[in-house]
């Protein structure tokens, strides 16, 4: 279970900060090596027994360690190291219509998007202009317990009629205002028939359009469709974030050894094996 307790920054800023990839490598009888990339996601782990040099500090850590009942439970810890994102790495990875997962890119080449599921304080951005909180069209919502960014729809309409083809095409209640451009992208929910799969959630590219009636590429010939409500929503090349966020941990084990070394004006203290592990979301 998540504690909302974070480890204590003071000492979260001396902490030894380590990212890893688990590989494995084979190599065969000509010498050629074969890389296996085993996890898809980099892990976080962080040792904080360096931090810790005074009594004092020891018992910081002693009384967050039984509040959170040592390895039984996670909280936030704030990376010295990485725990800040600009509008230029902050990104929204799409996870279905209107719904989008924050993340943080590395590199440019071979980017990983991290995903991020602590965020603290974000501010979504929309071609590069603040966005608008709120649950109205082109509003959004975010959930700071996952990360997850919901944003209303810019426009709806209602689909009165479908027809079939090497396009699909849909006539709507009424035309959308201002219109969708070729190239862009509309997003249909609820259309029953057989071409539902098709169509229903999937960001579909307008090929034609005319008023109320507007033609996308994907290929229904021979099936049927019914029905829905069509949407036009921002695309996730337009959206970005900025703000901090915080690494979901554990404690890597249930013992918290500590000696004291020196009897000064404060006691010197030695603590080790305070190894906290990111634990994935």
């Amino acid at each position: 279970m998540f504690i909302n307790v974070p480890f204590p920054e003071c000492l979260a800023f001396g902490a030894i900060s380590t990212p890893e990839w688990k590989t494995t490598l084979a190599e065969n009888q000509g010498g050629w090596t074969h890389a296996n990339q085993v996890w898809s996601q980099c892990k976080h782990s962080y040792d904080v027994s360096t931090a810790v040099r005074l009594l004092s500090d020891y018992q910081m850590v002693v009384e967050h360690f039984n509040e959170v009942r040592g390895r039984a439970n996670t909280f936030p810890f704030q990376d010295p190291m990485d725990s800040a994102v600009g509008p230029e790495r902050g990104v929204a990875l799409y996870v279905s219509p209107g719904v989008f997962q924050l993340g943080k890119r590395y590199g440019a080449v071979n980017p990983y998007y991290r995903k991020i599921t602590r965020p603290v304080g974000p501010v979504p951005l929309r071609n590069g202009g603040a966005m608008t909180p709120g649950s109205g069209a082109g509003q959004y919502q975010i959930d700071t317990s996952t990360g997850l960014m919901v944003i209303g729809a810019d426009q709806t309409r209602t689909i009165s009629s479908h027809s079939v083809g090497s396009t699909h095409q849909f006539t709507l209640s009424s035309a959308l205002s201002p219109n969708v451009s070729i190239g862009g992208y509309v997003f249909v929910s609820g259309v029953a028939g057989t071409a539902a799969s098709r169509l229903n959630g999937i960001p579909l590219q307008v090929t034609a359009v005319s008023g109320a009636v507007l033609s996308v590429s994907v290929a229904t010939t021979g099936l049927t469709a019914s029905g829905g409500t069509l949407a036009v929503r921002v695309a996730p090349a337009e959206l970005s974030w900025s703000g901090g966020f915080r690494v979901p941990v554990r404690y890597g084990v249930d013992r918290l050894p500590g000696q004291i070394l020196n009897r000064g004006q404060d006691y010197l203290v030695q603590a080790t094996s305070i190894i906290l592990t990111e634990d994935r979301e």
